[in-house]
């Protein structure tokens, strides 16, 4: 979880601990905050059907707050659960809420682009891809979200993290306060048809070839290239090859900046000419659930685990 606020924020954990904007539900309890400053909230608590107003500050990783109950305030206090639950306490008496998700891109049809987040957005790390399946992609990962008003929830798979959200047009604002981010939306396909650094590319991929001869001879040869997030690579390459009468090594390396379209990869090396391949995502013919860059032919599959191209 802290790898999907540490590429969108660079306060990964003042976020992760300091952010309460969200609702939980438990038996017959049911608690709704809302961010009104930076570390101070409101909401409502519904016990037994019945509705009250609560007003809450953050401290030390903890939400102390009052609700009201015929204008006298009763204190409360909430901690952060595993798998996004919270533990709300008061008079003594815990509770253990679970995160209430409702996604309206998924629930009666996708929202439209124009008034949802489905789309691409420019960020600050990059650019972040909302699916109007409930899926979002950014820094070489697939995780999942969900809208309940106006809370982001993103999770993975270790666990939940609610987002303060707002939209004005085609600017989409998360977290709140002096911790909060802007993203700009991006016209559809604009990072495709441009060249930029494609999202869904970012990661390492690998080429592996053995060759055995029949008089005992071998040659074995690897490649490997880093796409990184913030538009840089390295690559490496090996060749070892032997024979009865000996055998030699040899390796190579670089580095520079790349972008990408559909179609199309581009290496600035920081040691020579540009150089543009033919780009092809291909998943792979043995094990579909890997998959590869096809660059001129050449196919290197993914050294981590990804999510298959579709």
């Amino acid at each position: 979880m802290r790898k999907i606020l540490a590429f969108l924020f660079a306060t990964t954990a003042l976020l992760a601990q300091n952010e309460w904007t969200g609702s939980w539900k438990g038996g017959n309890i049911e608690l709704t905050v809302q961010t009104v400053g930076l570390g101070a909230y409101k909401g409502t608590l519904v016990f037994e059907g019945k509705s009250f107003p609560i007003s809450a500050k953050a401290y030390a990783e903890k939400l102390n707050g009052t609700f009201m109950v015929d204008g006298t305030g009763f204190p409360f206090t909430v901690e952060r659960e595993g798998g996004g639950h919270v533990a709300l306490t008061s008079d003594g008496t815990r509770y253990v809420l679970a995160p209430v998700a409702r996604n309206p891109l998924s629930a009666g049809g996708a929202a439209p682009p124009q008034n949802g987040l489905v789309g691409d957005w420019q960020g600050p790390q990059g650019v972040v891809r909302f699916d109007a399946n409930g899926g979002v992609f950014f820094g070489g990962q697939n995780y999942r979200y969900a809208v309940n008003d106006a809370t982001l929830i993103l999770t993975a798979a270790d666990g939940q993290v609610p987002l303060a959200v707002q939209l004005n047009g085609d600017v989409m604002t998360l977290g709140s306060g002096s911790q909060s981010i802007r993203l700009t939306r991006m016209a559809a396909g604009s990072s495709a048809r441009a060249g930029g650094v494609l999202q869904e590319l970012v990661g390492k991929w690998c080429y592996q070839a053995n060759v055995y001869a029949t008089n005992g001879g071998a040659r074995s040869s690897s490649q490997c290239f880093t796409l990184n997030a913030n538009g840089t690579y390295q690559y490496f390459g090996e060749s070892d090859s032997y024979n009865p009468f000996g055998g030699s090594t040899s390796n190579s390396s670089d580095e520079g900046t790349w972008t990408a379209t559909e179609t199309t990869i581009t290496a600035n090396s920081r040691r020579k000419p540009p150089v543009t391949y033919r780009l092809e995502k291909r998943n792979h013919p043995k094990n579909v659930n890997d998959p590869m860059l096809v660059l001129d032919g050449q196919a290197f599959v993914t050294a981590y685990q990804k999510a298959p191209w579709r």
